[in-house]
């Protein structure tokens, strides 16, 4: 049965020959375009994100590798200035725990320590070689990552050259047991 509400082929309106090559062409361009992106970016996937970076980002961060460089250098040359005292430090520190409040006692340098506890606390955005390679030395490869290091004069020297990417002070018993409680594994030889 033949549907005769359906536009015939006489009605159909005509494109012309022009407009269809030029569809055609189009097509054709736009196939090989993608063709083109998929073989040059084979190495990228789609979940990877590009970054525009403006130019101030790039002189920021150089401005900020020179002026590490530049500390760096004076660090190494003349050590760290007479501003630290010799003299042990305490301090106090208010705590309030369940409507308690505790006064803790504890030393605010570290002078005199066995130990000192190292954090690192900034990525490596804006670090130069030199710094990366202390840091790296004190296997604080990670932001976030921590370490006991001896405090020798060695490692104090190496302590003040990295001192703007670190935290370190000597670890009380509290924290030493906090942390063997929470993240304390260790291997058994038997």
């Amino acid at each position: 049965m033949v549907n005769t509400n359906a536009p015939s082929h006489k009605d159909l309106q005509l494109v012309p020959e022009t407009v269809l090559k030029k569809r055609h062409d189009l097509d054709e361009l736009k196939r090989k375009r993608d063709a083109q992106v998929r073989r040059t970016n084979k190495v990228f996937s789609k979940s990877s994100k590009f970054y525009i970076r403006k130019p101030e980002t790039f002189l920021a961060r150089a401005k900020s590798r020179r002026n590490n460089e530049i500390r760096y250098k004076r660090v190494m040359k003349k050590g760290m200035q007479k501003r630290a005292s010799n003299k042990k430090e305490f301090s106090s520190l208010e705590v309030e725990l369940d409507g308690e409040s505790d006064k803790i006692k504890y030393q605010s340098n570290s002078v005199g320590a066995k130990m000192v506890f190292v954090i690192r606390i900034r990525n490596d955005v804006g670090l130069s070689k030199k710094v990366k390679t202390v840091l790296r030395n004190l296997n604080l490869k990670e932001q976030y990552e921590a370490v006991f290091v001896k405090y020798t004069p060695k490692n104090q020297k190496f302590l003040h050259l990295v001192e703007p990417f670190i935290l370190y002070g000597p670890p009380s018993k509290s924290m030493v047991s906090d942390l063997i409680n929470r993240r304390g594994h260790g291997i058994i030889d038997g």
